[in-house]
């Protein structure tokens, strides 16, 4: 095998892994192994509250350093999938060496010493400090004011070993933060472009994040109580959204080679693998496969939420609870692969894929941009009863959780694979229920104390070397109800609309995809849950929202 890296420590030298379709187990070793990782962080932290008449301050500050140290080069002996496209038969097309796919990380002549891999190390940094105020302004009403800055580094790799996607290059191409990469001949401004800095962006200086919130009794007394809060929360883009951006050639050479019948040249065997990666200018062959990058415009997720509760006391024992939830997500993860083919005009008449590709220099780049949004409403009723030694709970919940997309990788209902949309280039496709979204739910419980032991109705006077074995015992007990989750239909794109046209499949072959239906909508506008079937000599995709 050539053009693979040679000095690899025991704990790299795995099995290549080898899958089959056909309903073949696959054998040899795990995929994406091996990897590394370590994160030594350094904290902060410090608050104070003073108390002022009618007003209790806090205030505070956060502070947190670390350094993401990290080597996901693997695959050193490549991952082999053979689908029969060749002979037929999967198992053949393997003892032929007619792999349909081949992947592999290879050195790309830039590595680090004589290290196998390609380790690197992220630096980042957060700082937060904030100030509340709540404020009792009359004896029935409380305020709670606050504001927070949730400023996070965007980050850099501590020796320039990263790229991002070029906006400027409309074939595509990636800056580079190295500049030394311009004297050693692999930048000459086409593919690569050295964009004068060491990250794709500034840090946002606008992470504000208020609080606003009450507490009031209209009736005084403490029966009826209504509560209203907002506030913004924002959280981070680092970590593994970032790990893509330094396996890149000159520094290793993430390698995809696909093949399938019909294509224009010559069929390879496995004894022809690996191509050796050549130094020399930077060219879309040295990144076939380019994954989880850091995107081009970073941007911090952040969620605002916001609720109203009426509780109110029913007789001595007893509380009801009527609450509103609501959330909404932005600039939430979206792992988009940009290279993927544009949907033809006509797909009964489809051009060919590989014409339709946004970027003919990129053959997949998974992008992790931060386009993704989602939103939350529930509603809940509780009623509780405490008497003596029982306590009775009830909480019926409606809710309706909508996403593009419920996991960043694909996961769960919507498919597996490293990103699992349907069409890269519109999510919107993809808009519907959440994974996760449980309309109906219902939940008892109960909490009784037995009436044993000392002090209660049954062995009220035992000892008390007795009393600990058989007194303080609970009988606990909880029933739920609900809904199940949202189920997808789900089919592969057989190679002739969104993938390329010799039929290898660039996104997730379990997307929610329903082939030989359209969606119709009821007013002709917005598809909703409608479908009607196409006639036999047509297909289309349509997607189950």
């Amino acid at each position: 095998m050539t053009g693979v890296f040679t000095n690899l420590s025991p704990a790299q030298r795995v099995y290549p892994s080898i899958g089959m379709t056909g309903g073949y187990s696959g054998v040899g070793g795990a995929v994406n192994a091996y990897t590394t990782s370590n994160q030594p962080m350094w904290e902060f932290a410090d608050s104070l509250t003073v108390v002022r008449g009618n007003h209790t301050l806090g205030m505070g500050v956060e502070y947190r350093q670390w350094s993401l140290n990290r080597d996901l080069a693997d695959n050193f002996l490549g991952n082999f999938s053979f689908n029969g496209f060749a002979t037929g038969n999967p198992v053949a097309d393997m003892l032929l060496g007619y792999y349909n796919d081949a992947a592999v990380f290879q050195p790309g002549g830039f590595g680090v010493g004589d290290q196998a891999g390609n380790p690197r190390q992220f630096k980042l940094k957060y700082l937060a400090p904030y100030f509340q105020d709540d404020w009792k302004v009359t004896p029935s009403l409380t305020l709670n004011l606050g504001l927070r800055w949730d400023w996070r580094s965007v980050p850099y790799e501590t020796q320039y070993r990263m790229g991002w996607l070029d906006v400027t290059n409309p074939a595509g191409g990636l800056c580079m933060a190295d500049q030394s990469l311009v004297t050693k001949g692999i930048i000459d401004g086409n593919y690569y472009r050295y964009c004068g800095r060491n990250n794709p962006a500034d840090s946002s200086l606008t992470p504000f994040a208020p609080r606003v919130g009450f507490a009031w009794r209209p009736f005084g007394g403490d029966k009826t109580v209504i509560r209203d809060g907002y506030g913004i929360f924002w959280d981070s883009a680092e970590g593994r959204e970032t790990d893509g951006s330094a396996d890149l050639y000159p520094y290793v050479s993430r390698g995809d080679y696909k093949q399938s019948a019909g294509q224009t040249t010559a069929l390879q065997t496995t004894d022809t693998l690996f191509p050796p990666i050549v130094q020399g200018p930077a060219v879309p062959a040295d990144n076939t496969f380019i994954a989880v990058i850091i995107s081009e415009s970073p941007r911090n997720p952040y969620v605002q939420q916001w609720s109203l509760s009426v509780q109110r006391q029913l007789g001595s024992n007893t509380t009801l609870e009527v609450n509103y939830i609501g959330n909404k997500g932005t600039h939430l993860l979206m792992r988009r692969n940009i290279a993927q083919a544009f949907a033809p005009a006509d797909p009964a008449n489809p051009t060919p894929v590989l014409a339709r590709r946004p970027y003919p220099n990129f053959v997949t780049y998974i992008n992790s941009d931060w386009s993704g949004n989602s939103n939350y409403n529930s509603g809940n009723v509780k009623i509780e009863h405490r008497s003596g030694s029982l306590a009775l709970t009830g909480v019926y919940t409606w809710a309706k959780a909508i996403d593009e997309k419920s996991a960043a990788a694909g996961i769960g209902n919507t498919g597996g694979g490293y990103q699992g949309t349907i069409d890269n280039h519109n999510t919107r496709l993809d808009r519907g229920l959440a994974d996760f979204n449980v309309d109906h739910r219902v939940v008892a419980s109960f909490v009784y104390d037995l009436p044993f032991g000392r002090g209660k109705r049954f062995l009220s006077s035992t000892p008390k070397v007795i009393d600990v074995a058989l007194g303080n015992w609970q009988l606990n007990g909880i029933a739920t109800f609900q809904r199940g989750f949202p189920y997808s239909i789900t089919s592969p794109d057989a190679g002739v609309f969104l993938t390329r046209r010799e039929g290898i499949e660039l996104c997730s072959s379990e997307t929610p995809i329903l082939a030989g239906f359209t969606r119709v909508s009821p007013n002709g506008s917005t598809p909703l849950h409608s479908f009607k079937r196409l006639p036999e000599s047509s297909v289309l995709l349509g997607v189950i929202f």
